[in-house]
């Protein structure tokens, strides 16, 4: 033994002695290993100093240090985008990058994956049970999701900007080397795509593009929807049609409808729009390649995508696919015929929308009947002014303007009506107001969504409200608290619809019958109709189609009840008055325009009660009026109930019209060609009635020269000559 107990210490050292000689001896001949050098520290070690990894702002870049020396340097792109400080954990490097979180390998620096944010990262940091990352929405609201391995852990809905669904393909634009940078980032698809475009070899660049379909199916929708659409007007058919099934099968997973998704700028960033601009284009290739994604996201409430179809129709029988084209046009034509829910809560809704303009051309209707009413008893108050300043009266100037004095009942009447629907038009303006500016997120194709989820959330309690709040409920796996609403919704047939789905109560879907008919969703779960969606058809074949709240239906959650405004007008005049002022105008003005109004309103009512004079009931018309009745529908047959259904749709027929003319949108929804047409019949119908009143007006005439001729002649009348023999 080399060491035993012994009180000698000279023994002990000299033992010692011997011992360390034997153990250095040893190992000078390596029957001992060496000392190992001490480990370099995991890159999960919290404690190690080793790696330490910051943001560079000016050269938007991940920069991993080693004991003081740049150990790796990764470019994010595209370049000015913020990024937090980026986090290590285990064998990665997280960092938040616009809408991106991406995942580094801490020793190499290569991108390992990438995952999408609903927003723009507001903090990235260790909360209790791992990695948190807090995002802020366009609202304001702030949501906080967990990382998990492979990113957040539930399925990712997204804002409104337009500009967060471009960052990688903007990226990929600033990379000099493609090639080099696809092999740093391995999960950029449009890295891959611009490598493939400068491969030599064609089976490079073939692979080049399958691994671009394949980074984008780990991405969201908006990644493959964009990149097919490159493919497509590349010709590669078979990997655009990959990357459009990834897309549409992303969308479907996220809880996204197309129905849903009614914003143009919005389908624009999605990559909707690729279909439209190739057929606008002429290029039938790429529509053709398109086509059949593009009908699948077509929506009869997206504007303009319907009008692709037929668009697309009409350039396949131009270059001869005849047969083809009837296809297409008769899937275009099955959009056209879904259903009008509640159609007479849409057509108070298109008439609110028109709101302040049809007050405007009421008013202008009420104006022009007005003149024309002036030139039918001009004179008649010629006379009667004669005859007051025979007997020494006053004959004030403007006391002509005051037409009623002469008219009869039925007049008064009609102008009295057309004022109070030109102030119930205003009240509807105020009231669609309400409705209108809603939140993008309600046309962003989903639900689901935080910002969808505040906006229905922040409603008023109408029956449409309860409706989209249970919609969004159900699309969130929340039946029990969707029912619940849903329940609240009433007798709107989409509500009952749904109802249906969750519960399997067929008796439902017999009421949703009966309120609308025409309901596809409702005819297709009575196995009546095919499904009116062909994106739920191929992508969500096991679930129940829901219905979904149109634009009409979202507006009017917002506006409420068009009854209730109007029923205000009535009980609480001044509060629906203060609610029906127009942008941009003044209160005091305001208020001056509705007291003068109610003025004219309240001399109307009284004057019902004054009888016309006697002079006034059979006298002759000026030319004046016989030109303005023929081009004033209804001012001329204001006596009877026919003249005031010319007047009052003539007018704000005539208004839209007008306002089309100008530039501007139709507001009541009927295309300006329709309108012209209805407004040309309005004339012929006018013009008929005009007709046969002339041709009776000219037997009193004659029965007046003959029966009164002194009361002709004062009325300025020529006389029959007399006969001589007579």
């Amino acid at each position: 033994m080399l060491w035993t107990s012994d009180p000698d210490p000279r023994t002990r050292r000299a033992r010692f002695v011997r011992a360390f000689l034997v153990v250095t001896v040893v190992a000078c001949c390596g029957l001992v290993p060496a000392q190992a050098p001490p480990e370099a520290p995991a890159a999960g070690d919290e404690d190690a100093p080793a790696l330490q990894v910051s943001w560079d702002a000016a050269s938007s870049s991940v920069v991993a240090q080693r004991d003081g020396e740049e150990a790796w340097r990764v470019a994010l792109r595209p370049a000015g985008v913020e990024a937090l400080a980026p986090v290590r954990r285990d064998d990665q490097v997280v960092v938040a990058h616009g809408t991106y979180l991406v995942f580094l390998d801490a020793a190499t620096g290569e991108v390992r994956r990438r995952a999408a944010l609903p927003a723009a990262a507001e903090a990235l940091r260790r909360g209790d049970d791992g990695l948190v990352v807090e995002v802020v929405h366009a609202t304001g609201r702030s949501e906080t999701l967990p990382i998990g391995a492979d990113g957040p852990a539930a399925p990712v809905r997204f804002g409104t900007d337009p500009r967060t669904f471009d960052q990688l393909r903007k990226g990929a634009a600033e990379a000099e080397d493609a090639a080099t940078a696809w092999a740093r980032d391995p999960t950029d698809p449009w890295l891959a795509l611009a490598a493939s475009r400068s491969a030599g070899d064609p089976e490079e660049a073939e692979a080049l593009r399958d691994d671009a379909v394949d980074a984008a199916a780990a991405l969201p929708f908006f990644e493959s929807f964009g990149l097919g659409a490159a493919l497509a007007q590349e010709g590669h058919e078979g990997a655009a049609a990959d990357a459009m099934e990834a897309a549409l099968s992303d969308f479907a997973a996220r809880d996204y409808d197309p129905r849903l998704a009614t914003d143009p700028a919005l389908r624009a960033a999605y990559g909707f729009a690729a279909f439209g601009r190739a057929v606008a284009d002429g290029d039938l290739g790429t529509a053709r390649i398109l086509a059949p994604y593009a009908w699948r996201l077509t929506a009869q409430a997206a504007p303009g995508t319907v009008d692709e179809l037929e668009a697309f129709a009409d350039l396949l029988r131009e270059r001869g696919d005849r047969e083809a084209a009837a296809v297409w046009r008769e899937r275009a034509r099955a959009f056209e015929r879904a259903g009008m829910s509640t159609w007479v809560d849409q057509a108070a809704l298109s008439l609110g929308r028109f709101g302040h303009g049809g007050a405007a051309a009421l008013g202008a209707g009420l104006l022009l009947a007005w003149l024309t009413l002036l030139a039918k008893v001009w004179r008649a108050q010629t006379l009667a002014r004669k005859q007051r300043r025979e007997r020494g009266q006053s004959t004030p100037a403007l006391a002509r303007a005051w037409v009623p004095r002469h008219l009869g009942t039925p007049e008064k009447l009609a102008l009295l009506v057309v004022l109070a629907l030109a102030g119930l038009m205003a009240v509807l303006g105020g009231w669609a107001d309400r409705g209108e500016d809603l939140p993008p997120a309600l046309a962003s194709g989903t639900l689901a969504s935080v910002p969808a989820v505040d906006a229905v959330e922040a409603f008023p309690d109408t029956p449409y409200a309860a409706f989209a709040r249970g919609t969004s409920l159900a699309m969130r796996g929340e039946e029990e608290a969707a029912l619940r609403e849903l329940a609240r919704a009433g007798e709107i047939a989409p509500a009952l619809v749904n109802r249906a789905v969750l519960t399997g109560d067929a008796s439902l879907l017999t009421a949703a019958l009966e309120a609308d008919p025409r309901d596809l969703v409702v005819r297709h779960h009575l196995s009546e109709a095919a499904n009116p969606s062909p994106f739920h058809e191929r992508y969500l074949q096991d679930d129940p189609l829901l219905a979904v709240p149109t634009p009409y239906a979202f507006a009017l959650a917002a506006a409420g009840d068009w009854r209730d405004a109007l029923s205000g007008a009535f009980t609480a005049p001044w509060r629906s008055s203060a609610q029906a002022r127009p942008a941009g105008v003044p209160p005091p003005a305001w208020w001056a325009f509705l007291a003068a109004c109610a003025t004219l309103f309240v001399a109307l009512t009284v004057n019902l009660l004054i009888p016309r004079p006697r002079v006034s009931k059979r006298a002759p018309r000026t030319p004046a009026y016989h030109v303005l009745a023929l081009l004033v529908p209804g001012s001329g047959h204001l006596d009877e109930l026919w003249g005031l259904l010319l007047l009052v749709p003539g007018s704000i027929l005539a208004g839209d019209v007008a306002r089309q003319w100008a530039g501007a949108p139709g507001a009541l929804g009927l295309g300006m060609r329709t309108e012209v047409w209805i407004l040309a019949t309005i004339l012929v119908l006018n013009a008929a009635g005009f007709a046969v009143e002339a041709a009776n007006y000219r037997r009193r005439m004659r029965a007046l020269r003959e029966e009164k001729p002194d009361l002709a002649r004062s009325y300025g009348l020529e006389l029959p000559p007399r006969d001589p023999e007579a």
